[in-house]
């Protein structure tokens, strides 16, 4: 959809994806699978983030790059 400049299309796709990485996590006992798991999906959260800066909205693109962050902060810290 990005390709195409549909993103509000695009950012749909990719929240959903971001729900079912979020809900895999959750499940994932092992921490260090939790870390790797993150890494592996990171470019969702930074292409939804491109998204909402291309709708001209920073505001989420900020909240979707602190949530990225937080978790990989989260992730460090246990």
């Amino acid at each position: 959809s990005a390709i195409t400049g549909d993103y509000p299309r695009c950012a749909a796709a990719l929240r959903r994806a971001i729900e079912i990485v979020e809900q895999v996590r959750a499940q994932t006992g092992v921490r260090s699978l939790q870390t790797s798991f993150l890494r592996a999906n990171a470019f969702l959260y930074l292409r939804l983030t491109d998204c909402y800066f291309r709708l001209g909205d920073p505001q989420r693109a900020f909240q979707i790059t602190e949530q990225l962050r937080a978790r990989a902060l989260l992730d460090v810290l246990r």
